[in-house]
């Protein structure tokens, strides 16, 4: 996940890395890749582009973490415009889906079930034409710009990671998450605890369960509405420039 265009990056795991102006304003380390909990945080200050509420309480929030804007309300917006049907779009990421067996063909073939409209990112390596002739109603593509289709979605179906699952939530978008590995079987917890989606078993889940979960999901508002509580906190919360510690130790 980025901040300030690159300025500083941060990570559900591995380490955070600083350059230029940031350098000296923090060093992370983090012991447990879990996204919505790092237990152990050092540093000066820890900036967290995340609806606050999404971090798990019973690990607590560190006195040097701000949580600031998500940059993702910076480069889109929600779209409240009618559409015919609702508009899902589905990723498992450039790791996880290529070490994630046949689950994108079952995804699609989920897709083509539901009544929805659908974009599939299956990534650079991987051929769209190996899915067949997709039905018309799904769209599968190598990569598209997350900013050009989240604003309009009704749900987005994804392997739980932080980046494309916070900016989802941060935008009100409800979730149907196949977690695999890293931090997304802790950040899909989190997703059914505050009830913004649901979580689905990526090794035993069929097609036709993924179909129903999707189905649910974009035809239940509870979950819309609880997503909406989250995009409702991030959209409060300050930018980067705004944040006063960060601008002291800058300055």
């Amino acid at each position: 996940m980025t901040f300030a265009a690159g300025l500083m990056e941060f990570g559900g795991f591995g380490r955070a890395s600083v350059t230029g102006a940031y350098a000296s304003v923090t060093e992370t380390r983090l012991r447990r890749f879990k996204f919505s909990g790092l237990s152990a945080i050092s540093g000066t200050l820890v900036l967290a582009p995340l609806p606050r509420s999404f971090r798990d309480p019973a690990v607590g929030w560190p006195a040097i973490m701000r949580a600031v804007r998500p940059p993702i309300l910076d480069a889109t917006a929600r779209s409240t415009a009618p559409a015919a049907r609702p508009f899902v779009y589905a990723t498992l990421g450039t790791v996880f889906n290529l070490e994630s067996g046949d689950l994108l063909h079952r995804l699609v073939r989920a897709l083509q079930r539901a009544p929805v409209d659908a974009l599939v990112t299956v990534g650079p390596h991987i051929e769209p034409a190996e899915f067949g002739a997709a039905a018309d109603h799904v769209r599968i593509e190598p990569f598209v710009p997350q900013e050009e289709v989240l604003g309009r979605c009704a749900a987005v179906v994804s392997h739980g990671g932080s980046g494309t699952l916070v900016a989802s939530l941060s935008l009100g978008v409800p979730v149907v998450v196949l977690p695999m590995g890293a931090d997304q079987p802790d950040n899909a917890d989190r997703c059914e605890e505050l009830g913004v989606g649901l979580v689905l078993d990526a090794l035993q889940v069929d097609a036709s369960m993924i179909a129903a979960a999707v189905e649910r999901v974009t035809s239940d508002d509870r979950f819309a509405a609880a997503a909406a509580v989250l995009a409702a906190e991030a959209a409060q919360q300050p930018p980067l420039r705004e944040v006063e510690d960060l601008v002291a130790l800058l300055g």
